[in-house]
């Protein structure tokens, strides 16, 4: 996890902020020490896929740069939704 190297938060850190305005709005984030909390406005992009690839990506990388392999993040994750109330 996260923890074993704080070279890794930076690598989680960009990871996020890539696809700000692109897939997602990002009006805040945080990189914990073996864990992330991120606040995401999707559009058409399903949140599912989203944290995928963003898992999948910031694995790889991170497992690279801290020179081992296997498993970076847990196989699930928590999602609370937040709908915007209706203006009609």
């Amino acid at each position: 996890m996260l923890a074993e190297s704080s070279r890794a938060w930076g690598l989680v850190d960009l990871a996020i902020r890539f696809y700000h305005q692109k897939r997602y709005f990002l009006p805040a984030w945080v990189v914990m020490p073996n864990h992330v909390h991120a606040l995401f406005k999707v559009n058409t992009i399903p949140l599912s896929i989203i944290v995928a690839d963003l898992k999948e990506y910031s694995a790889r990388e991170a497992n690279k740069k801290l020179g081992r392999r296997g498993q970076f993040w847990a196989d699930d994750y928590w999602t609370h939704s937040c709908a915007t109330p209706s203006t009609s």
